[in-house]
C-alpha cells in the first residue's frame, strides 16, 4: 500500500508488537511527553478549551468554541460564534459552569483551564475573568500540541 508520495507503508505489525511508527528515534531531550503529566482523575479537574474554523460558503467564516472535560473527553459546552474574541471564550465557559454544576455550589477547586496561545486566550479579559471565577489557566507551549 502507498502512503502519501507513493512512499511505501511499513508492514502491520503482529500481535503484541509495536507499530513501527510508534518508535521515537530523536534524541533524549527532544522527546515528547506520551500523556500529560498530571492526570485528571475525575470530572472537572481540567477542561480544555479551543477553537475550529468552519467556513459557510455564501455566509464567511464561523468559529465553533468548545470546552472539554478532560476525565470524560466529553464536549460540554460549545458557542458557534462570528469571532475568535476574550468574550466569545469567557461566554462558553460560562455555559460550561452552569452545565457542569460548578457555579451552582461550592466546590474545593475549580476546574483548571488548558488552551492554546491564540490572542483570545493570552487577552488580558479573560485572564480577568479566570481570576474573578478562581480558575488557574495552563497554556500549551508553543509549537508542541501534547502538552
Amino acid at each position: 500500500m502507498s502512503g502519501e508520495g507513493g512512499t511505501r507503508l511499513p508492514p502491520a505489525p503482529r500481535d503484541g508488537e509495536p507499530h513501527p511508527a510508534q518508535h521515537n528515534t530523536a534524541p533524549q531531550g527532544f522527546r515528547a511527553q506520551v500523556s500529560f503529566h498530571t492526570k485528571t482523575t475525575a470530572s472537572n479537574q481540567l477542561w480544555q478549551t479551543d477553537f475550529t474554523y468552519l467556513k459557510v460558503i455564501g455566509w464567511g467564516w464561523f468559529y465553533l468554541s468548545t470546552v472539554l472535560d478532560d476525565f470524560s473527553r466529553c464536549i460540554i459546552a460549545w458557542k458557534l460564534c462570528t469571532s475568535m474574541a476574550a468574550s466569545d471564550v469567557t461566554d462558553t465557559l460560562e455555559m460550561e459552569l452552569t452545565a457542569s454544576g460548578c457555579s451552582q455550589v461550592r466546590v474545593h477547586q475549580r476546574p483548571h483551564l488548558l488552551s492554546d496561545n491564540g490572542p483570545c486566550y493570552i487577552a488580558g479579559d479573560l485572564a480577568k475573568w479566570l481570576s474573578d471565577n478562581a480558575m488557574d489557566h495552563v497554556r500549551g507551549a508553543p509549537c508542541h500540541p501534547q502538552t
